[in-house]
């Protein structure tokens, strides 16, 4: 992964984070919506590597 693709990644997930206040979803519940969020992005991110590689 490079810079830029990282860098594209964090927007979605600040983009994500900011929707979740306009929503008025908890600290607790955000915490647990945004892990799931990261771990989601992370498998996307692996496949995306591989299909590089194969």
């Amino acid at each position: 992964m490079n810079i830029d693709e990282f860098l594209h990644i964090m927007k979605k997930f600040k983009r994500f984070q900011t929707r979740l206040k306009e929503e008025n979803i908890t600290d607790k519940d955000a915490e647990v919506i945004l892990k799931i969020y990261i771990t989601d992005l992370t498998n996307r991110i692996d496949t995306k590597i591989l299909e590089r590689v194969i």
